[in-house]
Parts: structure tokens; sequence; C-alpha cells
């Protein structure tokens, strides 16, 4: 079955059902479910889990492209990685929330808890890759904005280390940081 433009809209389609599908379920068991208790601390981790799932996703287009030989597919890089940076930027506010937005405690808690500075390193990284999405920025930054977009992978090594640690290595965080390793893998090998 050909990859074709109507495909290709549906399937950005389906990424933003996804995202917002996320965010209700998110947002409903924190405010009436599971969470309703604690629902920061509840939705905290999630939107976390949710940020290195489209992370993990906007990594696999191209790889996805190739194996096709769909390079129709490459337009889903841009909805994936927006959805990722929005989720981390949910995490990241909600890390804040928790902070009572004192951002002076950041140094203290990152002493005792060093997990912090992979995330946030990820974080800063998907800003500057969200900033400069557009076609303007695209052709205003012209060859540096490739450069500046193959960042992306030093934010996944960045989140994978974050997700690592903070979760104590836990499985489904070992599992996410060999996929992301061997999708990098995969990058590094030349294409044909």
């Amino acid at each position: 079955m050909p990859v074709t433009k109507e495909r290709i809209s549906a399937l950005k389609t389906l990424v933003h059902v996804i995202g917002l599908a996320a965010l209700a379920a998110i947002s409903l068991s924190a405010l009436a479910g599971p969470g309703a208790e604690q629902p920061l601390k509840w939705a905290f981790p999630l939107c976390g889990l949710t940020a290195v799932t489209f992370l993990l996703l906007t990594l696999a287009v191209t790889p996805a492209s190739r194996v096709l030989k769909a390079p129709l597919l490459i337009a889903l890089r841009r909805p994936c990685g927006l959805w990722c940076f929005a989720w981390a930027a949910g995490h990241a506010g909600l890390f804040a929330a928790r902070l009572n937005f004192d951002f002076t405690a950041i140094p203290g808690i990152a002493a005792k808890h060093p997990f912090i500075i992979p995330g946030q390193l990820a974080f800063l990284i998907l800003c500057c890759l969200a900033a400069t999405s557009s076609q303007w920025a695209m052709k205003t930054l012209g060859r540096n904005w490739r450069r500046l977009h193959r960042l992306v992978y030093l934010a996944a090594v960045a989140a994978a280390a974050h997700f690592c640690l903070a979760s104590g290595f836990a499985p489904l965080a070992v599992i996410y940081a060999a996929l992301f390793a061997a999708l990098l893998l995969f990058r590094l090998k030349p294409a044909r």
C-alpha cells in the first residue's frame, strides 16, 4: 500500500488525536480517578512518560521512512516532535508547581537528585527545537537548522538517562533506553 499525501494527512491527524487523548486520560485520572488525592504527583510522571514516548516516535519516523521506502513519512516528525515538547513542558511545569515555582530550590534538589540535570538538558534542547520548528526558522537558519536539530539525539540520550535514573532503572525505562539506543545506531548507519 503506497504512502500518499492523503494517508500522511490522516496519520498527522492520528498523532494529534493520540496527543489529545493522552491529555484527556491523564487529566481525568488525575482529577477524578486514582490520582484525585494528589493530582500533581499523579500526573507528573505520566507527563514525562508521554514526552519520552513522543520523542521515541519522533526518532522512529526517519528509520520507518527508510525501511518502508516512504519519504513522505518524514512529515510526521514535526507533529510528533511538537507533542513531545508539549508533554515535556507539562512535565517541567508540574515539577515547577511542585516546587511552588521556587526556582532557587532547583540547585539544591539537583544536588540530592542528579537525574534532574539530564532532564533539564533534554527539556532545554526540546525548547530550542520547538522554537525553530517552523518553515520560517528553517529558511532563516539555513544549514544551521539541520545542525541544530541534530541535537534531538543528545536530547534522547539525556531523556533516557533522566528516565532511567529517576525510576531507579525500572524495566520500562531500560526498555526505552534500549529503543533509543537502537534508533541512534540505525541513524549512524549510512542511508543507501
